[in-house]
C-alpha cells in the first residue's frame, strides 16, 4: 500500500505541474501495475510502461489532456492507509450516484473499479477516488 500511496501522490504532483510524461521511480508491484491498468482502461492516461533495469526501476506514465490542454484527471486521492480502510459493501456500490468519481477498490479479485466490483457482486476496501 505504501508504494500505491507514493504512486498516487506523484501522479497528483505531476498533474499540477502540467507534465505530459513522468517517470516514477518505485519498485514494481502488482497493486501499482493494476492501478495504472485501471487508469488506462478508464481513459485517465494515454499509456504507461514498466521499466525494470539494474539501476532504474519504475513506471513511465503518459497523461491524457482535453481539448483545452487540461489534464483529464481533475483530482486523485489515496483513501486507504496501512491501518485504516473504508470497507465498501456491495449494497453501497449500488447507491453510489454518478458524478461522485471513480472508486478503486481492493477486492478478493484484486483492484477493481466500483462498476467492475458491482458487476462481479463483490465489495472491498476503498483505496482511491478519481474525479
Amino acid at each position: 500500500m505504501i508504494l500505491l500511496n507514493h504512486l498516487i501522490t506523484v501522479i497528483k504532483l505531476a498533474k499540477k505541474s502540467g507534465n505530459k510524461n513522468i517517470f516514477i521511480g518505485i519498485k514494481s508491484s502488482f497493486l501499482c501495475y493494476d492501478f495504472l491498468r485501471i487508469l488506462l482502461r478508464q481513459g485517465f492516461i494515454k499509456n504507461f510502461r514498466e521499466i525494470k533495469q539494474k539501476r532504474k526501476e519504475g513506471y513511465v506514465i503518459e497523461f491524457r489532456f482535453d481539448e483545452r490542454g487540461n489534464n483529464i484527471i481533475k483530482n486523485i486521492q489515496f483513501v486507504a492507509s496501512n491501518q485504516v480502510f473504508s470497507t465498501v459493501k456491495i449494497s453501497a456500490l449500488w447507491k453510489k450516484e454518478k458524478g461522485q468519481g471513480l472508486f478503486i477498490l481492493l477486492t478478493p479479485q484484486g483492484l477493481l473499479t466500483d462498476i467492475e466490483a458491482r458487476n462481479s457482486n463483490v465489495g472491498g476496501k476503498l483505496v482511491s477516488i478519481i474525479v
